[in-house]
């Protein structure tokens, strides 16, 4: 293992670029070994910038979450990435000891869970985990006095939209609402200064108000202090009004991606189109929710063809879909943005899905 200095050249093949963040090439990750080994995540590649939200969604199984415990190196004993490479700020977390890789969890990446009990420490006080948090994570936050480590926790809440921070600082996690938790959970994990956030379904536990509040909030951090953020969820309707970029996630893989607005308006992968068609809409006539029939394959199964042909209206029973694994490939755009898809029966010319391309 090598320390973070000589880790920082950039592989061969991975483009430089001083405003990513994230970059995560051909990623493979497994659970298990030998005939049980389960692969997670295959072959999964993206990048994210500095002040960009990119949303991944998908359903429980397609591999997100895999994909984002990936980045810091927490797959736990039994996950391992077997194939690719993680650069976070042009650093290959591949190449570091663990201590190493602890250093730049620590200085460059935060977490944020789904549930902030996880993450917050039900014997403490919300002051003494905060400013734990700031000790550790700021530059100079070790050198702090009382004072000024109180005025600086004071602030970071307030920073938060915590108004009566002052009493807030005294109580413990089981004395506050879940939005409560929530906004300092992220407050903790943007103590210092981050590049890349890392949010593992933060919203999905909290009502629609306080999930709007948290999202705002979190929309400010990015904007603010130009952070990266890679947003985890199954709900691509949260998705579609967050995010800027958005990777669609099925049986392991990313199937489609590109600008999130472009993504929900005109879907071109089937599994895509089939999770817009259950978003319910708020506005305009009525219209009959259509699910997805089927379930998500079983990542343990040897992988032949497409995963989703079983389930899909367009490729079920056509050869090619069943018997080759579709190449993420770009296809044409509006305004000259990238987007790519996995799918047999994508006509790139027009950039739309038929049942006639590859039949």
């Amino acid at each position: 293992m090598v320390d973070i200095r000589s880790a920082r050249a950039v592989a061969p093949g991975i483009p430089s670029d001083s405003t990513a963040a994230l970059v995560i090439d051909q990623l493979t990750v497994e659970y298990g070994s030998g005939h049980g080994a389960v692969v997670a995540v295959r072959d999964a590649s993206l990048t994210i910038r500095r002040g960009e939200k990119r949303g991944v969604v998908g359903e429980s199984g397609s591999g997100k979450t895999s994909l984002a415990r990936a980045v810091p190196g927490l797959l736990g004993r039994s996950g391992r990435v077997v194939h690719g490479q993680i650069l976070v700020d042009s650093t290959d977390m591949g190449r570091l000891s663990e201590r190493a890789r602890a250093q730049v969890r620590r200085r460059a990446v935060s977490l944020i869970f789904q549930d902030p009990l996880n993450s917050l420490d039900p014997v403490r006080s919300i002051y003494s985990q905060t400013s734990e948090a700031i000790r550790f994570r700021r530059p100079g936050g070790r050198h702090l006095g009382r004072k000024e480590m109180g005025r600086a926790v004071q602030t970071l809440l307030e920073e938060c939209e915590i108004t009566d921070a002052v009493r807030v600082m005294k109580q413990y996690p089981h004395e506050l609402s879940g939005g409560m938790r929530q906004r300092i959970a992220i407050g903790m994990a943007v103590a210092g200064d981050a590049s890349l956030i890392i949010a593992d379904e933060p919203t999905t536990a909290l009502d629609v108000v306080t999930q709007a509040e948290i999202l705002q909030m979190l929309d400010r951090v990015v904007t603010t202090r130009s952070t990266a953020l890679l947003f985890i969820t199954h709900n691509l309707a949260v998705v579609s009004e967050f995010c800027d970029t958005v990777s669609v996630m099925y049986g392991g893989r990313i199937v489609e991606e590109g600008v999130c607005r472009e993504v929900v308006q005109n879907p071109l992968h089937p599994y895509s189109r089939g999770l817009v068609q259950a978003i319910p809409a708020i506005s305009g006539g009525r219209r009959a929710l259509v699910g997805i029939p089927g379930d998500p394959p079983a990542l343990g199964d040897p992988e032949r063809g497409c995963r989703f042909e079983p389930r899909c209206s367009l490729g079920n029973g056509v050869q090619v879909c069943r018997e080759q694994v579709p190449a993420l490939e770009q296809v044409s755009a509006e305004h000259g943005s990238v987007r790519s898809v996995r799918c047999h029966l994508v006509d790139r010319r027009r950039g739309d899905t038929t049942g006639d391309a590859a039949v």
